[in-house]
């Protein structure tokens, strides 16, 4: 990962040793993952992606709902 990525959340990079910067934007990469279940709640509320896909798998049509569904249940098609 490159200090430059870290621009990108908002972290300036003026006046900072690349390898300080590079050391910080690895070590937040490494850590990040186990801080996420902090931050599910918000972006749930946030986004309203449940919310949205519930009404929106309520307009589908059967065949549309069933195409949805097809992919996840396609592999044990083959087992049954």
């Amino acid at each position: 990962l490159q200090a430059t990525s870290l621009k990108h959340v908002g972290i300036p990079l003026t006046g900072y040793d690349k390898d300080i910067t590079d050391q910080l934007a690895n070590k937040l990469a490494d850590e990040l993952p186990s801080h996420l279940h902090a931050i599910h709640p918000y972006v749930d509320s946030t986004l309203g992606l449940k919310v949205d896909m519930r009404e929106r798998m309520k307009m589908m049509t059967p065949s549309e709902f069933e195409q949805v569904l097809h992919p996840i249940f396609q592999e044990d098609e083959i087992t049954l």
